[in-house]
């Protein structure tokens, strides 16, 4: 007959509350993890948010700037001018066509 070990219940259970305290804190480190990366790639992500905002804002003030030259009375006129051949009373346009292939 083969002896068997006797197993000493007194030892498994005196193992039950470490490994229960270590599994506890294994599992809060891995409920921790998680908030800080979200909050890591969020932070990342708020970054190129306000990058690419301080470019919106940098292309709007120059557009408002554009928007307001071209309000002016004198751009109107020029515009008029140069994109439509609009000439005041009294004056002659003339439009020179080259022909093709000839240096201008």
């Amino acid at each position: 007959m083969t002896q068997r070990r006797k197993i000493s219940y007194k030892r498994i259970r005196s193992f039950v509350p470490a490994a229960s305290v270590l599994l506890g804190i294994f599992v809060l480190a891995g409920l921790a993890v998680l908030p800080v990366k979200t909050w890591y790639v969020q932070t990342e992500r708020l970054g190129d948010a306000k990058q690419e905002m301080l470019q919106v804002e940098a292309e709007l003030k120059e557009l408002r700037e554009k928007k307001s030259l071209l309000e002016t009375d004198a751009e109107i006129e020029r515009r008029a001018r140069k994109d439509f051949g609009y000439v005041y009373p009294g004056e002659e346009s003339y439009r020179v066509i080259f022909p093709e292939g000839s240096p201008q």
